[in-house]
């Protein structure tokens, strides 16, 4: 995290019963807040200090294997902000899912049924039961977590999702396949919460879909998206 590109970027652990926090930001040392016999103390951490401390010297792996979903979407998300990192590629952020409610309603009127299917199918898997302002079954149909060095905690605040490598190149290719249609998205029918106003509304979801689209551009030797989605 000390070598990210965004100043602003702050990567924050919480360890312990005392609750111990570090604190690391791009090109700045880690910050310690740590409970001693003479109250909290705010200190700089040295590099023998951080080597002196088992939380901090824990691997990516191990981290994420025991800690929530939370900390799981901060750290992979701290390392897409680091430089020479070139495994992990932040697509989309922020943004609302309600924009996939408005590519399956465009998909509905163009996509034969069975691929329009597929690719309902697909969003599935990141929605996770979640809606999306586009009638679709609202059951959570899970996510498989063959290959992943951790296994996501079951979070409905947090929804984990994922497609496979198999599954990264069936969206990219059906997603193509909407893109080359020149479509004009709408706001679906709802319910939803907060939105763009109407009149910005295609360029919002245009621009998500070409954020996915990008997977064709990453040139992974296996390629999986992995997708947080909150409540």
């Amino acid at each position: 995290m000390r070598d990210g590109n965004d100043a602003n970027h702050r990567f924050t652990i919480i360890h312990g019963d005392e609750c111990d926090t570090f604190a690391a930001t791009p090109r700045k040392g880690i910050v310690a807040a740590m409970t001693t016999s003479k109250g909290r103390k705010h200190t700089v951490l040295t590099e023998e200090e951080l080597e002196a401390i088992p939380a901090l010297q824990r691997s990516a792996r191990d981290h994420i294997a025991a800690e929530g979903i939370y900390p799981t979407k901060w750290l992979l998300s701290a390392f897409s902000d680091c430089a020479g990192i070139e495994f992990i590629c932040p697509l989309i952020d922020g943004h609302r899912r309600w924009w996939i409610g408005s590519v399956l309603q465009f998909a509905k009127t163009v996509m034969p049924d069975d691929t329009y299917a597929e690719l309902e199918q697909l969003f599935r898997k990141i929605l996770r039961g979640a809606n999306c302002g586009f009638k679709i079954p609202d059951s959570d149909i899970g996510f498989v977590t063959d290959g992943l060095p951790f296994t996501p905690e079951n979070d409905p605040d947090l929804r984990f999702g994922r497609w496979s490598d198999i599954e990264s190149l069936v969206a990219t290719d059906l997603l193509s396949s909407i893109a080359a249609q020149s479509p004009q998205f709408t706001a679906p029918p709802g319910p939803m919460g907060i939105t763009p106003d109407d009149s910005e509304w295609h360029e919002w979801v245009h621009s998500n879909v070409t954020s996915l689209l990008q997977l064709s551009d990453l040139n992974y030797d296996v390629c999986n998206v992995l997708t947080f989605v909150q409540s």
